[in-house]
């Protein structure tokens, strides 16, 4: 058998996937997983994880919510923004979700930088955490702070959250509980 990690990734219908099954070969996904492919899997609750952090963020009574995602169609992305809308639909609001294509640190930078300043919300949540430090850096050189100006909340309580200038709100993620 074999167990696979997906990361960021949609199948697109990999050519290694069509050979697995061709095979028999017995999996198993881990940490993430391709919603297309009938398989057991082994995830952390990151749906949850996101739905805590905004319902935590609008009992704070912040009202105007954006959350930095990569791609649609990638099943970790999807299940943070699927607790984001939960949690905002739950205190009977809307928040956008902008989508850079990727999870890295230029798109969400860039993103942040070139948005109209009306477009800002009071909260930027980010799916990981190394897109929470664009952010708080794109705001920094728009000559505003995180978190007096726009707060700032990422995912993941990784490297970046421990190197970020400004302590980070983020949600940890137990990997060694996979």
């Amino acid at each position: 058998g074999i167990m696979l990690s997906p990361v960021n990734t949609m199948p697109r219908d990999p050519a290694y996937m069509r050979w697995l099954r061709e095979m028999d070969v017995p999996m198993v996904f881990a940490g993430s997983r391709y919603v297309e492919v009938d398989a057991p899997f082994v995830t952390l609750d990151i749906y949850g994880g996101m739905l805590e952090l905004t319902r935590r963020l609008t009992a704070q009574g912040n009202r105007k919510f954006v959350l930095l995602s990569g791609a649609e169609g990638v099943d970790t992305m999807d299940q943070r923004v699927a607790g984001f809308r939960t949690g905002l639909a739950e205190a009977g609001l809307a928040g956008q979700v902008w989508y850079t294509g990727d999870t890295g640190y230029e798109s969400a930078y860039r993103r942040v930088l070139e948005a109209p300043r009306e477009e800002l919300p009071q909260v930027f949540m980010c799916i990981n955490d190394l897109m929470a430090l664009a952010a708080m850096n794109a705001l920094a050189r728009r000559g505003m702070r995180a978190p007096e100006d726009v707060g700032v909340a990422g995912f993941d309580d990784g490297v970046f959250a421990q190197v970020s200038p400004v302590p980070l709100t983020t949600v940890h993620l137990d990997l060694s509980a996979l």
